[in-house]
């Protein structure tokens, strides 16, 4: 049951069944999740990385 509740299966059965609709849904949901993954790490390491990492300091001049 675990192997066939994701949204690659889901994917995959859609491209075997010729259904484009539940097809690209499925795509663009990957996507946007992967997109919020990026988003959301990046705010983390920034907040915890602001003060302490060199590469997260502001260069003075």
């Amino acid at each position: 049951q675990g192997q066939s509740s994701g949204l690659a299966s889901r994917i995959i059965e859609a491209g075997y069944r010729l259904n484009a609709p539940r097809l690209f849904a499925a795509l663009i949901l990957i996507s946007l999740t992967g997109i919020l993954i990026f988003l959301v790490l990046s705010l983390v390491s920034h907040l915890i990385l602001r003060r302490w990492h060199e590469s997260a300091l502001k260069q003075e001049r």
